[in-house]
C-alpha cells in the first residue's frame, strides 16, 4: 500500500464553504459518531472528484464510497441505540482541512 500523503489534498484550492450540520451519523464498521450536513454546498460537493482524480494519479488508495460531507466527533465510539437529534451547527471554513488514509 502506498504511503499516506497530504501532497494530493494540499493541490486543491481553498473555498470558503459555509454548511449547516444537521444529522446525526455513525458508522459500524469503523465505530465513528459523526455530524452531517443533509445539504452540500455545491462548492464542497465539487472538490470530491478533483480529490479523487489527484488520488488516482498518484495510485493512493481510497474508499470510491460516495462522499459524506461530516465532523467526526467521536472515534472508537458505542454504537448508541439511535443517534440523538441536535440543534442544526452553521459551520463555516475558509481553508481545506484533511485527514488522508489510504
Amino acid at each position: 500500500m502506498p504511503p499516506r500523503s497530504s501532497a494530493p489534498a494540499n493541490e486543491v484550492a481553498p473555498r470558503a464553504i459555509s454548511l449547516v450540520l444537521d444529522e446525526p451519523g455513525y458508522w459500524k464498521h469503523n465505530r465513528i459518531a459523526w455530524a452531517g450536513a443533509s445539504v452540500v454546498p455545491f462548492e464542497l460537493e465539487s472538490m470530491s472528484p478533483n480529490c479523487e482524480a489527484r488520488l488516482r494519479a498518484r495510485n493512493i488508495g481510497f474508499d470510491p464510497k460516495g462522499f459524506v460531507s461530516h465532523v467526526t466527533l467521536l472515534r472508537d465510539a458505542r454504537e448508541a441505540p439511535a443517534m440523538p437529534a441536535f440543534e442544526p451547527i452553521e459551520w463555516e471554513s475558509r481553508r481545506f482541512s484533511h485527514w488522508c488514509s489510504p
